[in-house]
């Protein structure tokens, strides 16, 4: 026998598809994990990807001399380097911090696995029995069922359950024990068929101790990634259905000293308080010492919307599962109702039933006025009737649409339907004074809002941008006589009236957002602002 079975032909361009599919979403998740904007990295891996598979192709024939030695060691190559390529690209940015290096291994992996899945599939149906023409529309049909197969694989089955890592070498190993026993079966196709043998049996095992040992490695680059010191102890690390969480403590000393003095003299903790770290896919939610009263993130977002708003009985807060915007809200003994709408069920009930999660947000999430709603924050505002005196935009980063959607042009409207003609707005969006900020505040403008424009205060020109929104012009005028009468309220900790007033000025306000673009549901330009505010920037941990 010289040629291989069409059914056995079949059967490998199906699993080759399926686990060439995978290695493709394993490496676009990787750079999504690590840059943020899905759209633009899926879309680059799979452009990268099907380019590499073309010039694989049109390579296969100058190995048509030789096709079975050809075939098994671009399967070999697609299934080792498919199978490690999320751990090189995790590991490469952990030890480099430098973004642009760990595109272009990235890009390297895809440019090996794309350009092996190419040559395989010309040399595959070359090997096939009864290769005519109506075969070959067989052929393809499996190649693209297996391709289909692969992503729902990967997004419904794998990636729920185990990381990036895991995933990847675990559909290498299967790749590779298929190999193995298509080489068994066809060893006489192979002039030294002990050597195959041997060189996907080594493969074999490499990939089964690199997955029995998968969670230690990732162990191993989130420490470090994530470490803000040597003596950075991570406490929990684990995946939902929804994001990947990370809490880490740090030890007080090892915090840069003038941060660390600024912080403890305005949030009553003894200076030898470890310091908390809190990442929701590698963004970074809250550093703060575990169990100060405040930190200056959150007392910027919650308690200028709750002086401005004429009431505050009715708050909403969308997102916020970690309970650290409910911890300065339920210091106001008027506030009556706490509505908290998240999306991640795993993740609020961690965050309300764990220990150092309820001592980092003061138990707030389990006070008699806060009601728990999962879902979907984007559907129930538009679906709700409800009022309210204040809201709080509390969503992770707008790396991919769902989440800039909640900065577009529909979802504000939705947010002025449900916020009394009185009540205030408070976004936070990352990022300050910049493309990506100053777009949010057109699109609010667009949006009917009068805005104010302001900032945290703790990490000079890195520091968090929050944006006030309502639907009357806010006087600022009685504002700091008004946080005067709340002994909870730090003024030195909130930007200042005068900043404020200079930053919500109409000139002001028009020239910086001339020629910038709203974000609306249909064109989340969002997106785009916010990759070019940080270009190859690795968004993750101390960096």
């Amino acid at each position: 026998m010289d040629k291989i079975r069409s059914r056995d032909s079949f059967i490998l361009i199906f699993i080759f598809a399926a686990s060439a599919l995978v290695y493709e979403m394993v490496l676009a998740s990787t750079l999504v994990f690590l840059f943020g904007d899905s759209i633009f990295y899926f879309s680059l891996t799979i452009a990268f990807f099907i380019l590499f598979m073309g010039l694989g192709s049109s390579v296969s024939t100058w190995l048509s001399a030789r096709p079975m030695p050809a075939l098994f060691t671009a399967e070999l190559v697609t299934s080792l380097v498919g199978g490690l390529s999320s751990l090189l690209v995790l590991w490469v940015a952990a030890e480099t911090k430098d973004g642009f290096v760990t595109w272009i291994v990235s890009l390297l992996l895809t440019f090996l696995i794309g350009f092996a899945a190419g040559v395989e599939i010309p040399l595959l149906y070359k090997l096939t029995q009864k290769d005519s023409f109506s075969k070959f529309g067989t052929f393809l049909m499996y190649d693209y069922l297996g391709a289909l197969c692969g992503a729902v694989l990967f997004s419904i089955v794998l990636l729920p359950r185990l990381d990036l890592i895991g995933s990847a070498v675990l559909v290498g190993a299967v790749n590779i024990f298929v190999l193995l026993v298509f080489v068994f079966r066809y060893r006489e196709l192979f002039s030294k068929s002990i050597i195959w043998l041997g060189s996907v049996i080594l493969s074999l095992a490499l990939n089964v101790v690199i997955f029995s040992q998968h969670n230690q490695l990732q162990a191993k680059i989130d420490d470090k990634i994530f470490q803000l010191s040597p003596r950075t102890q991570t406490l929990y690390s684990f995946r939902t259905s929804y994001q990947k969480v990370m809490i880490s403590l740090t030890p007080s000393e090892d915090i840069e000293q003038q941060h660390r003095q600024k912080v403890i003299a305005q949030s009553s903790v003894p200076p030898t308080t470890p310091w908390i770290s809190v990442y929701l896919n590698n963004f970074t939610q809250s550093f703060a010492p575990l169990g100060a009263d405040t930190d200056f993130y959150h007392h910027a977002f919650v308690h200028p919307a709750m002086v401005l708003a004429d009431e505050r009985k009715r708050v909403l807060v969308l997102g916020g599962g970690d309970g650290l915007p409910g911890k300065e809200i339920i210091k106001y003994p008027e506030v009556e109702n706490i509505v908290t709408v998240d999306l991640d069920e795993q993740w609020v009930t961690f965050a309300k039933n764990n220990e150092d999660m309820r001592r980092h947000n003061f138990d707030s999430l389990g006070d008699p006025r806060v009601q728990l709603v999962i879902n979907d924050a984007f559907q129930w505002v538009r679906m709700s009737k409800q009022i309210f005196d204040v809201i709080f935009v509390d969503f992770p980063e707008g790396v991919d649409f769902p989440l800039a959607r909640s900065y577009s042009l529909q979802f504000l409207k939705d947010l002025k339907r449900i916020i009394s003609d009185d009540g205030v707005i408070s976004f936070q969006t990352d990022s300050f004074n910049n493309a990506l900020y100053w777009s949010v505040v057109k699109t609010l403008q667009e949006a009917g809002f009068h805005i104010i424009p302001h900032r945290s205060l703790e990490f000079g020109h890195e520091s968090y941008g929050f944006i006030l929104a309502s639907k009357k012009h806010k006087s600022l005028k009685d504002f700091d006589a008004r946080v005067a009468q709340r002994s909870f309220i730090n003024k030195k900790m909130l930007f200042s009236v005068f900043m404020m007033n200079e930053m919500r000025d109409e000139r002001f306000v028009k020239n910086k957002t001339a020629g910038l673009m709203i974000n609306t549901f249909f064109h989340p330009i969002f997106l785009y602002y916010y990759r070019t505010s940080q270009p190859w920037g690795i968004f993750i941990g101390n960096n």
